[in-house]
């Protein structure tokens, strides 16, 4: 996923690392943190977020899972589906 996409997924980590980075209007780059084996990305297209607002840059080897904004979407208006979810 890249700063400025369309945000319509989230992301798990399974394994590996990922850098987390955005670069601001005037041009300056910084890194947000680095994520790691059960870490989600992504996860503002939940809310109202239309585009993603950083980067993410695999570092290592790594594998991660992608689930739809819209399937997340519902984890939050159905409280029932998100404990089986979590549980």
């Amino acid at each position: 996923m890249a700063q400025g996409e369309d945000c319509s997924d989230i992301h798990y980590v399974e394994s590996g690392l990922v850098k987390l980075a955005l670069v601001s209007k005037r041009g300056k780059g910084a890194a947000l943190g680095i994520l790691g084996q059960g870490d989600f990305f992504g996860e503002a297209c939940i809310g109202r977020d239309t585009v993603y607002s950083t980067s993410a840059i695999a570092l290592v080897r790594t594998c991660i899972s992608v689930m739809p904004g819209r399937a997340m979407r519902t984890l939050k208006e159905d409280s029932a589906f998100a404990m089986q979810f979590m549980n």
